[in-house]
This record gives structure tokens, C-alpha cells and sequence, in this order.
């Protein structure tokens, strides 16, 4: 048996946006990167100095910005909805402070759901771009649930323009750590 490459899959959390410092849920509100965010991104694409093949983005306009910073558009960007914020239906732009307090969050995306289709999409990337080292510009609360699933001993906290690494070899995700 050959050996084959892993895939390497290289997580960002978007930058910072004024709702971020507001303690504002965002949700799929288009909202888009502050001054800082961008600085963010410029201090994570001089560390990466990474040679990706491919980008695959949330829609989201903070999440493009951040993709486009990171790479200086110098390989395509797909954008994917399936890596969209988590939908927090009628408490985005409420705070989190409000929505920690409600024990039952109706009207609000599970888990599971998220999880679901993360990971649909992460199949998918992995078998069409075997071997190739992939970008992926996303946010928050499905970074968490990645690690959730991958590395639940791994810290929560997803701070903005956190990036993390992991590798597919054969069928399993491995995790290569916070860069």
C-alpha cells in the first residue's frame, strides 16, 4: 500500500467585528470585520506563511474578509454555507449575557444540527481535495463544535482569528494542535 498524503486542514475563526467586542450574538447577521479584525488577520497570515492549495469560506462577509486577508488572493476562495455561524434565529443581536440566562432557547440551531452539517461539508472537502492543504475560514461556534467532536479535551475557546490544525489520514481526523 502507497503511502498517502494527509489532507491537512488549517480551522481560522474570523477577526474581530464591533458585535464581537459588544458581546453581541452574531449568528448569520452579515456583519463585517472592525479595524482590529482586519489587523488580526494580517498578524495570522504573516504567521501561517502556509502554501494552500485551496480556500473554502462562511458566506459571511467577516469570514470573507478574513479568507481574502489571510491568502492576498492568491488562490480561490469557495464560499460554503454549510460553514455558516450557528442560527441563533431571534437572538442575534441580542447579548450573550441574555441568552445564557433563557434555559430554553427555542427557535435556535442544536448542536447537532451544526454538527451534522459541518461535518457533511468536511467529508466532502476531504474527498474531493485529498492530500492538499485546505483552508478554512469559519466561525466560533463551529470551530467549537469541530473540537466538540475531534478533540473534546481541547480548550473552547475559539478566540478571533484562532486557527487550528487537523489532519485526515485514511478516514480519521487527527489533531495537530493551535498554531
Amino acid at each position: 500500500m502507497a503511502f498517502e498524503k494527509p489532507t491537512q486542514l488549517f480551522f481560522v475563526r474570523h477577526g474581530q467585528t464591533d458585535w464581537n467586542v459588544q458581546g453581541k450574538l452574531q449568528g448569520r447577521q452579515d456583519i463585517p470585520l472592525n479595524h482590529q479584525g482586519r489587523l488580526e488577520a494580517k498578524e495570522l497570515a504573516s504567521r501561517l506563511k502556509k502554501g494552500f492549495d485551496i480556500c473554502f469560506s462562511s458566506p459571511s462577509r467577516r469570514a470573507q474578509e478574513t479568507a481574502l486577508i489571510i491568502t492576498e488572493a492568491s488562490i480561490p476562495i469557495y464560499l460554503e454555507n454549510k460553514l455558516l455561524e450557528r442560527d441563533f434565529g431571534p437572538w442575534e443581536g441580542r447579548s450573550r449575557r441574555e441568552y445564557q440566562e433563557d434555559l430554553e432557547k427555542k427557535f435556535v440551531e442544536t448542536d447537532e444540527a451544526m454538527q451534522s452539517r459541518v461535518f457533511e461539508c468536511l467529508e466532502q472537502l476531504v474527498q474531493l481535495h485529498k492530500g492538499k492543504t485546505i483552508l478554512v475560514v469559519s466561525h466560533g461556534g463551529v470551530l467549537r463544535n469541530i473540537l466538540k467532536v475531534i478533540a473534546p479535551d481541547a480548550p473552547e475557546d475559539v478566540p478571533n482569528c484562532g486557527c487550528f490544525l487537523l489532519s485526515r489520514i485514511q478516514e480519521s481526523f487527527l489533531f495537530e494542535g493551535w498554531l
